[in-house]
């Protein structure tokens, strides 16, 4: 809606001279017909926001209609299309013109020459920019829609470009995949912009480390076309309204069981992470369904990465076998999965092997100074600089034609040479090559594979597309996306293979996810998946990481998601508990990475499975008070979950007390060799519970424990314990032996009877005989249980419907 600022005019046309009445509407009428030249404002509107510019094309305000507040910080840039040169320096526009009868409005920027054709179109929820043209375009590097400062500070959404407070919310979206941005805080509030780049033009730029690397130009990426869309709303609508731009504006809004992924319950689905084979599936599902998960994901089902051939050893029909594991599952109401490594190429890929693709990438080139037959193992080269990088050379690979050569390094001085050279690398045919000829150095990374351009990264892209197709997989991470710099296109190259998969699935009910996200695949991955446990124990390993993901799934309205888990042979019943409240608690997903050997000596196992199906049934049913998650935030609070009737459980609050030591000695006679330790018990009275692990780094053994309770009451243990094994009381008159792995060994009944413990202070000393090389360890938790609140189930946990997919 045009605000023409006619109030002087208005007055003219009520004068009384006729004549005077008559020029005036005949100005007006030429006023229109000509497009309304430069104006002193223009203002747009949806539902909740109005959005006005001012005669230089700067944004003026942002403006909640409901509210009736103005949102647009004062005193800052706002320009509404900024573009910039070649030599990296900025301009804002100066003058702008609107045609209310196309919806036209250009921008001047001044001196430079430089005008901006935008077509603007408001709507209900949301008003679209588009870029029509900009000339001369050769003389732009990139676009820049804004920033658009606004004093919204609470709640910054930094990858999905939305700004919230308590009530309201003010967001951007990109509306192509060329189209790239977020949003950050600013001390004033916070900030709105995207931008394009003029990738039709080659340049030569620093890409992931290497500098001064040729990239190609793209064919037809102009600036013309970016999109984007403003919208504002009240905050609860902030999602629903990203929703309804998708669907207006034919973004992504892949669907999972019925419901728009970002919203489906299917979202949070925690999965198993089993290296299934067609010959052990029917044992892998069983498992799955036990655990009462209903999705199952093949961790490394690749031989190679890039073609992604199937592992010959699990899948020996190749895509039949894993199309065959895909119906049985199915069957079962399970979906299944694998991990990708994104545009990651193995060297024994094809496109590696035993021809090299033109399409990979590379760091730099030279030429050869003189010629060399298919033996030289010192290969003279006309400049060492691409080949020198040593903090990113993990590979040491060039390519001269259809030859692999890896070098052990480059003489310092000239002549320079490529010396102790292995002629023929991962299966390429060793060759003569003539003077002149262009040596490559390939791109590669730590994980020891090559990267790709552009190009071949569309290209695999397909590959991981028609797998999905002809198999029916339901759940794909692209891990590692960022190998996806390797092609000097930064963010759009790792947008745009996600698209391209996207783009080509027959079906896209599928559940993905990767571990680093964007702008625009934000509205293809149904969440983010963060959290590795291969770093510390399974609490510990990146638990501060992972909390801080929960954080920013909330700012970036995404599904919640723990990240992995890794079930070894001695994960105890306790830990996975542990996890359990916390999914439970920020209603967040999970991965349990295990497979069958661990289960058969894990003896905790079946309980194992029984608690996760008992835990995930309970979440996925709302059975948890807000209240209750809240609590279940806390890492340092544990819970204890157990079926009490239909569709209702006994939560137990736990408490367990740090690990207290005890360290086996030989004192002077008579000089006491006990510990003592102090603990409070924050619930009823109850029986001592404990667990007691003997550590020891050389064989030894422990006999005959004893515990003394408040001085005053004594439980002694007649039994030798290994080191690795346990001793557990839980709340029955025995005690149990487990091995290192919960397998349980043998149960006793103490000399005494075990004691109770009230409510409050207590102290407990502790000691033992042993024997053996070196002096044990003891390590000694105690625990108690709080009494029991009893939680329903709200709804039906989510049921996977039956899939429509016929593959060809």
């Amino acid at each position: 809606m045009l605000n023409q600022n006619c109030a002087t005019i208005s007055t003219m046309v009520k004068a009384k001279n006729p004549l005077m009445r008559l020029v005036i509407y005949l100005l007006i009428f030429l006023f229109l017909i000509c497009g309304n030249p430069a104006i002193a404002q223009v203002s747009f509107q949806t539902d909740y926001l109005k959005i006005d510019l001012d005669s230089s094309g700067s944004v003026k305000s942002l403006f909640d209609l409901a509210g009736g507040k103005e949102y647009l910080a004062e005193n800052q840039p706002s320009a509404l299309l900024s573009v910039r040169d070649f030599n990296g320096k900025n301009y804002q526009p100066i003058e702008v013109v609107f045609s209310e009868n196309n919806r036209l409005l250009t921008l001047s920027y001044g001196q430079t020459g430089i005008t901006a054709v935008l077509r603007i179109l408001p709507k209900k929820t949301h008003i679209t920019f588009e870029l029509v043209s900009i000339e001369p375009e050769q003389k732009v590097e990139r676009i820049i829609w804004g920033p658009y400062p606004t004093t919204i500070n609470e709640t910054i959404g930094e990858t999905i470009g939305v700004v919230r407070n308590s009530r309201y919310a003010i967001g951007i979206q990109a509306l192509n995949v060329k189209t790239l941005g977020d949003a950050s805080g600013r001390d004033f509030g916070s900030i709105l912009h995207l931008y394009c780049r003029n990738r039709s033009q080659p340049r030569t730029d620093d890409v992931w480390g290497h500098d001064n690397v040729k990239i190609p130009a793209v064919k037809g990426c102009t600036m013309a076309g970016s999109r984007i869309a403003l919208f504002g709303c009240p905050a609860d609508m902030a999602l629903e309204t990203i929703g309804k731009i998708e669907l207006a504006e034919g973004l992504p809004h892949p669907m999972l069981d019925g419901q728009w992924a970002k919203l489906s319950p299917t979202a949070t689905a925690s999965y198993m992470i089993m290296n299934f084979a067609e010959s052990n599936i029917d044992a892998v599902l069983e498992v799955t369904k036990k655990s009462g998960l209903r999705y199952l994901y093949q961790g490394g089902p690749f031989e190679t990465w890039g073609h992604f051939k199937l592992l010959s050893s699990h899948f020996p029909d190749g895509i039949k076998s894993m199309k065959r594991c895909v119906a049985k599952a199915e069957k079962m109401g399970i979906r299944l999965g694998v991990h990708t490594l994104s545009n990651f190429i193995t060297p024994n890929d094809p496109y590696v092997t035993p021809v090299p693709d033109k399409r990979l990438a590379i760091t730099g080139e030279s030429t050869l100074v003189k010629a060399i037959d298919e033996k030289i193992a010192e290969i003279e080269i006309a400049v060492p600089a691409p080949f020198n990088n040593t903090d990113r050379n993990w590979m040491h690979t060039v390519v001269i034609g259809d030859e692999l050569i890896r070098y052990g390094s480059v003489s310092k001085q000239p002549p320079y040479k490529m010396l102790n050279c292995n002629r023929g690398a991962f299966g390429t045919k060793p060759s003569p090559h003539p003077k002149g000829c262009d040596v490559r150095k390939l791109m590669d990374h730590p994980y020891k594979v090559f990267h790709s351009n552009l190009d071949l990264q569309h290209e695999i892209s397909l590959n991981i597309a028609d797998l999905f197709n002809k198999t029916g997989l339901k759940q794909i991470s692209f891990d590692g996306l960022e190998g996806c710099y390797s092609s000097g296109h930064g963010d759009y190259a790792r947008m745009l293979m996600v698209k391209d998969w996207f783009d080509n699935l027959k079906h896209t009910d599928i559940i993905s996810d990767a571990s680093n996200s964007g702008h625009f695949s934000w509205h293809i991955h149904t969440r983010m998946n963060w959290g590795e446990p291969w770093y510390d124990s399974f609490r510990e390993s990146q638990q501060e990481y992972r909390l801080k993901n929960q954080k920013y799934f909330q700012r970036n309205l995404m599904p919640p998601m723990l990240g992995w888990f890794h079930m070894k042979e001695n994960t105890s019943l306790d830990d996975i508990e542990w996890l359990l409240a916390r999914a439970a608690g920020f209603n967040a997903g999970f991965a349990l990475c295990t497979s069958l050997p661990v289960l058969e000596k894990n003896g905790d196992a079946d309980a194992i499975l029984d608690a996760i199906n008992n835990w995930e049934t309970a979440r996925h049913s709302k059975a948890f008070s807000q209240q209750q998650r809240e609590s279940m935030q806390d890492t340092t609070k544990e819970f204890h979950l157990e079926q009490a009737g239909a569709k209702q459980w006994k939560l137990c609050p736990v408490y367990v007390t740090p690990a207290f030591k005890h360290n086996c000695q030989i004192l002077q006679p008579g000089q006491p060799t006990s510990s003592e330790f102090e603990f409070t018990n924050p619930h009823a009275k109850q029986p001592l519970q404990f667990t007691l692990k003997v550590i020891a780094d050389a064989p030894a053994s422990l006999s005959n424990p004893v515990f003394e309770l408040d001085r005053s009451r004594r439980i002694t243990f007649d039994v030798t314990l290994k080191p690795n094994q346990y001793l557990v009381c839980d709340r029955t008159e025995q005690a149990k032996i487990y091995d290192n792995h919960w397998n349980l060994l043998k149960t006793l009944k103490p000399a005494e009877p075990i004691p109770h413990i009230t409510a409050g202070g207590h102290t407990i000393e502790f000691d033992c005989k042993y024997s053996g090389d070196t002096s044990p360890q003891v390590l000694i938790n105690l625990k108690t249980i709080g009494n029991p609140e009893i939680v329903k189930a709200k709804t039906n946990p989510p049921i996977i419907q039956k899939s429509k997919f016929i593959s060809g």
